[in-house]
């Protein structure tokens, strides 16, 4: 077996002749995630401080409570830039088997 013929998702997808089932797969699972990302940026359930989250702690008047209010920003935003990084692989990857084109990445033949 080939080692490229190992690659799922963005790189098996890349690769050349255009695999139309990696790249379904790709896609599917990559809008799955997204979506998960950007529940987790809004809710406050269990380990996941969302946007929501904000508003509970802001009622303390502790300086630990706006520690924990940076924390959620901060946490808010990886949750929301890694949806944005996500949404904009998957527009990538649809114009690149619109276009017919991918990317060969330089890997051995043989393992």
């Amino acid at each position: 077996m080939c080692i490229r013929d190992r690659y799922k998702g963005y790189a098996g997808a890349c690769r050349r002749p255009v695999d139309a089932r990696s790249v379904l797969w790709y896609r599917i699972c990559q809008a799955i995630a997204c979506v998960l990302w950007l529940v987790f940026s809004i809710v406050r359930a269990g380990p996941f401080n969302g946007w929501s989250r904000i508003g509970l702690l802001d009622d303390y008047k502790e300086s630990a409570a706006r520690f924990c209010i940076f924390l959620t920003v901060l946490e808010s935003l990886g949750y929301t830039a890694t949806t944005v990084i996500g949404i904009v692989g998957i527009l990538q990857i649809s114009s690149m088997t619109e276009e017919n084109t991918g990317t060969q990445f330089p890997m051995p033949d043989k393992v």
